[in-house]
């Protein structure tokens, strides 16, 4: 009697077909690691025509830096750092116009007055603008309760708005092509005295009304601040009672509060604000960078 043989020749070519169709699915639904990221090229592995890009900060004690303890001013040294590594720029050069105090009507002097800030913004590739802090303030007068008279509020974001329009107007005279980056205010009373709260209820129309007309202006872009440092406000009650018997009671529950964000004069960022506020003028750059920064052909 004869006995059947295993045709093992056969199941092998089985088992081959088998493993190659299986090996066809994978690929054709999880394509190799090399396409993947040449389907995600970022910007630094592209080629622009610049590699040395010109800044222009003007504006109030944010662009001067006031708070910042490294004395570097402001958000400028970190916006510039970040520009050059996220591009791979040769160099960002940047001139700060920030004088604190200022409101909008007195940098739209400065603007027609000061020839180096004129040549500045002339040959900028980009302009940072911070305004409106101080224009909101002069409207308040020192009242955070919120017993604003809400006629010469809307009188006064009216007058702020006509003036926004002259400022884009006085910057792109000089220069049509570079593009505006116009930062939001904040509220800097946000989490240290609770009969001030209200005053962020006019930070926030103030904002929308600078936004709306920024919307409506040629390569002029808003950039929000104010939500972004509310998030950073933080109990500092652990941290501070490490140090409380050093200090009386009274100032260490004024300090267990205080937003991060915020230095000595507990109203303008320190170095940690100041940081974020060049990551939310980057972001904005990066997502319009267009406007500013052509790709080699």
């Amino acid at each position: 009697m004869k006995k059947k043989g295993i045709h093992y020749a056969g199941i092998a070519g089985i088992v081959l077909l088998s493993a190659f169709a299986a090996f066809m699915v994978l690929r054709y639904f999880f394509p190799p690691i090399k396409q993947i990221n040449m389907a995600t090229e970022t910007f630094t592995n592209q080629k622009f025509k610049r590699t040395v890009i010109e800044l222009t900060a003007l504006g109030d004690s944010l662009t001067e830096g006031i708070g910042d303890s490294t004395k570097q001013g402001g958000y400028v040294a970190p916006l510039k750092r970040d520009l050059v590594s996220e591009y791979a720029f040769k160099n960002v050069a940047t001139a700060n116009f920030g004088k604190s105090g200022d409101r909008s009507d007195q940098i739209l002097k400065r603007i027609a007055d000061d020839k180096k800030l004129q040549d500045s913004l002339k040959k900028a590739d980009l302009i940072t603008l911070t305004v409106g802090g101080n224009d909101l303030m002069k409207v308040i007068s020192g009242d955070l309760t919120g017993a604003v008279n809400e006629k010469k509020f809307d009188a006064a974001l009216d007058v702020y708005q006509s003036r926004l329009v002259k400022l884009f107007g006085a910057i792109q005279t000089l220069n049509p092509k570079a593009p505006i980056y116009l930062l939001g205010i904040y509220n800097p009373f946000y989490g240290q005295l609770d009969e001030a709260q209200s005053f962020g209820e006019y930070v926030d129309r103030w904002n929308k009304g600078t936004r709306q007309t920024a919307d409506k202006a040629e390569k002029v872009y808003f950039v929000p601040i104010s939500e972004k440092f509310m998030a950073t406000v933080t109990d500092r009650s652990a941290s501070s009672s490490a140090t409380s018997s050093d200090s009386s009671s009274s100032d260490a529950a004024d300090t267990s509060q205080l937003p991060i964000y915020l230095g000595d004069d507990h109203f303008h960022p320190n170095s940690l604000g100041y940081e974020m506020i060049a990551t939310a003028f980057q972001d904005e750059m990066i997502k319009t960078q267009d406007d500013w920064l052509p790709k080699e052909k």
